[in-house]
């Protein structure tokens, strides 16, 4: 066995962080953002350019650090708990984070040719962002309080 040099420890430790801060800001958004659905209309922009793009991205985030050599262990030692286990734990967030893009896609109005129906635009031009109701986000949010749930 080769001797694990500190860079390597250092790459365990970024991939945990950086796991552990997108689990802490998916849990925020998406109790916020089921709060403010339950409270009432939210636009197409919250939910594709806000909700969706964190979720792809902290997706992204979450594999990579799931994939990282050493990261069990490493939360092992963080949590002193030799019980976790993380890779569960990463599967079962991230399952929850595609239980959300999966609502959204099958669930975001589209046209017949499969374009997404975002805006309204005016005679004048002016495009008005499309509004979503509680009654139609409801779906949505079953699925947010899963993904919140997920997250200790």
């Amino acid at each position: 066995m080769a001797y694990p040099t500190s860079r390597l420890r250092a790459v365990v430790a970024k991939a945990f962080t950086d796991a552990d801060s997108t689990a802490i800001r998916l849990r925020s958004l998406a109790g916020a953002l089921d709060a403010q659905m339950v409270a009432g209309p939210v636009t197409a922009t919250l939910i594709l350019d806000d909700l969706l793009a964190e979720l792809l991205s902290g997706r992204t985030v979450l594999i990579a650090s799931k994939n990282t050599s050493g990261i069990l262990d490493y939360a092992r030692d963080q949590f002193d708990d030799l019980t976790i286990d993380l890779p569960t734990e990463f599967n079962a967030l991230i399952t929850a984070i595609d239980a959300v893009i999966t609502w959204i896609v099958d669930n975001f109005p589209t046209s017949p040719g499969g374009f997404l129906q975002r805006f309204t635009i005016a005679v004048d031009g002016v495009l008005t962002d499309r509004s979503f109701s509680s009654a139609q986000t409801a779906g949505l949010r079953t699925q947010l309080q899963a993904l919140f749930a997920a997250i200790e």
